[in-house]
């Protein structure tokens, strides 16, 4: 976020970033739309709630929206959507690895002791 700007001049941008309308970022957040206006005319600043909502929306910290200079906590949320499905995809694949593994030692065991004739109590 930029030095110079306002509360009210950062939070247009956050909202304009996404491409949303007041109306857009109100109901995303469950204020009244009113709220929203006044917040970004510099008139209002949200409440403790409406800070988390807002926070957890835009995914930065309450701290940073209200501290203007602290530009290193800005996340893009594409990122982190795009690593989330990954690692989503990721744990399918290895979990669906494991199982086809598991299912072919079974499968190996069971052709090896059909095929000796033996029991797997006398190997023990």
């Amino acid at each position: 976020m930029e030095e110079n700007k306002s509360f009210a001049e950062y939070l247009i941008s956050l909202r304009e970033k996404e491409n949303l309308n007041q109306a857009e970022l109100a109901e995303k957040i469950n204020v009244n739309i009113e709220k929203v206006k006044l917040w970004e005319k510099g008139h209002l600043y949200p409440e403790l709630k409406e800070m988390y909502a807002l926070s957890g929306f835009y995914m930065v910290s309450c701290q940073y929206l209200l501290d203007f200079k602290e530009k290193e906590m800005v996340r893009d949320k594409n990122i982190i959507r795009k690593i989330s499905k990954a690692l989503g995809i990721s744990m399918f694949a290895a979990g669906a690895l494991l199982i086809l593994t598991i299912l072919g030692l079974f499968i190996f065991a069971w052709i090896f002791f059909k095929m000796s004739g033996d029991t797997a109590v006398q190997y023990l």
